[in-house]
């Protein structure tokens, strides 16, 4: 897997913003955010030696809506993508707001 992660996706609320609607099965998209579970090794370099991967487990990220292969891991829904397929990390609510204080 080397420079490969294994992503659990994160499923969006059924509610809208105002709260009253929800959205049908059939009219859902795959959620295109995710927490990191797994971080391969990393991509090799010239000497055969591999290089440190960016992200950790349990970094929350957002990915392309084609990136990796899905499959299902001890029950969920998972992504198996390259770590360069990963368009950017969230930084967590929480963190931020006591940060903030």
């Amino acid at each position: 897997m080397y420079d490969h992660i294994l992503v659990r996706r994160i499923e969006e609320d059924d509610v809208t913003e105002s709260g009253l609607i929800y959205i049908p099965e059939t009219a859902k998209e795959m959620p295109c955010k995710g927490e990191v579970i797994f971080v391969g090794p990393g991509p090799l370099d010239g000497l055969g030696e591999p290089q440190k991967m960016n992200l950790e487990p349990g970094t929350k990220v957002l990915y392309g809506k084609y990136a990796g292969n899905s499959l299902e891991w001890d029950g969920e829904n998972c992504v198996v993508m390259r770590e360069s397929d990963v368009v950017a990390t969230l930084a967590d609510k929480q963190a931020s707001d006591s940060a903030s204080s």
